[in-house]
This record gives structure tokens, C-alpha cells and sequence, in this order.
């Protein structure tokens, strides 16, 4: 009986906070980044959303690993691209890379959609990925988190073109989001090259502890063991 008044719990806090959050239309800019980033360690579905971004950060670098390819850096700021064209996927319900003129738009394509966030940015997109699915599936945030990670990142790879950016090689920097929308989840992920050495620049990786949450290694150790 108290493991179904959690569930239930947990989906009512999960119903209310959809709404809450999609109810944002208007495209963010960089300096929102850390007002963003502090509301998913407080707002459950923000929370679910940017952990799973951590979690398929993990998943695809060790994908490109296995297959010869080097890992790639986190970036808040394509973290926050990606978060806008989500934001006007679901408000469109519409899939595409491409956006059309509206209040929900910043950008044609993702080199505009880069410049709105960072106009000052000093990355070349290389690749960008888009899905929605139905996998926001679990009973903690982990573990739904986890689900979307992983399913997705598996959607992906099972198309050639979106699998072939994810191995993109000339790809150093990194960012994905992550919307949940009612029962579906929206994704974007962007990569990118960097025309100067990347080690000069910083880029704030999204860390679970953040969350009070279990890190990407824990999740991977657990789910083998299913």
C-alpha cells in the first residue's frame, strides 16, 4: 500500500510540474543557463530531464569509445540550444530540424539556433539528432531517467544517419535535452567541432551529485545486472 501511494504520489508531482514546464514558450539565452540548471535540483520533472541528459552524456561517449572514436565535452551552452528547439518541437508538435518564424523560434537551423543562445560562440555544429518517444517509464527519477537515456540512445543508433553523428569524428563538444511533454519525450542533441583547442575553454558537465542522485557508472553497473 505505501509503495502505491508513491507511485501515485509521484505521478501526481509529474503531471503538475509537465505542465508547468511546457508552459515556458519563449526561447532562453546563455545567462538563463544557471537559473536552469539550479531548478533541476529542486523541480522534479527539470530534474528528470537533466539527469537523463547526464546519463546519455555517459552512454554515447563510451559508444564512441568502443568504436575508436574519441570522447566529447559537455557543453551547458548546446545544452540549452537543444533545450530551445525541444521547447518548439513540443509547442509545434512537430519533429524537425528545421524551425519556422514564431515566438517559440530561435533560429532557422542550429547554427541560428547557436547564435541565439551565444552570439559570441565559438563552435561549428557538426551534427544534430532529433526524436520523440514514450519512455519516461520507472518508479524513481533514476531509474526513468536512466530509461529515457538509454532507450533514446538506442533509437538513435538504430538509424544509420542519427547513429552516424553520434559517431561523428570530427565531433568534440556535446549537448543534449531532454522535454517531457505528457506521456512523451521530446530530444535534441547537438555536436559540435571546435576550431580552436578545447582544453581552453571550460565547460560545466552536468555532475548527478548535483541531484543527491546515483552517477552514471552506478546506473550502468545496476542495469547490466538486470
Amino acid at each position: 500500500m505505501t509503495r502505491f501511494f508513491f507511485i501515485l504520489s509521484f505521478l501526481l508531482i509529474f503531471i503538475l510540474n509537465t505542465q508547468s514546464i511546457a508552459a515556458q514558450k519563449a526561447p532562453f539565452k546563455l545567462q538563463s543557463a544557471k537559473q536552469l540548471i539550479e531548478k533541476s535540483t529542486q523541480d522534479s520533472i527539470a530534474m528528470i530531464e537533466r539527469l537523463s541528459a547526464y546519463y546519455f552524456h555517459g552512454i554515447m561517449n563510451d559508444y564512441r569509445a568502443s568504436k575508436g572514436r574519441k570522447r566529447v565535452l559537455w557543453s551547458d551552452e548546446l545544452w540549452l540550444v537543444c533545450l530551445n528547439h525541444n521547447n518548439w518541437m513540443v509547442q509545434r508538435n512537430k519533429l524537425s530540424h528545421s524551425e519556422n518564424s514564431s515566438a517559440e523560434s530561435s533560429g532557422k537551423d542550429p547554427g541560428d539556433r547557436m547564435e541565439f543562445v551565444n552570439p559570441n560562440t565559438i563552435l561549428s555544429w557538426c551534427g544534430e539528432n532529433c526524436l520523440y518517444n514514450y519512455d519516461a517509464q520507472g518508479e524513481t527519477v533514476e531509474e526513468i531517467a536512466f530509461t529515457i537515456a538509454s532507450e533514446s540512445f538506442q533509437q538513435w543508433k538504430e538509424s544509420s544517419g542519427h547513429n552516424e553523428n553520434m559517431l561523428a569524428s570530427s565531433a568534440r563538444i556535446q549537448g543534449v535535452a531532454f522535454q517531457i511533454n505528457g506521456e512523451q519525450v521530446w530530444a535534441t542533441e547537438l555536436l559540435c567541432t571546435n576550431e580552436f583547442n578545447a582544453a581552453d575553454f571550460s565547460f560545466q558537465k552536468p555532475v548527478s551529485n548535483l541531484f543527491k542522485c546515483r552517477d552514471y557508472q552506478t546506473m550502468k553497473a545496476l542495469n547490466k545486472n538486470k
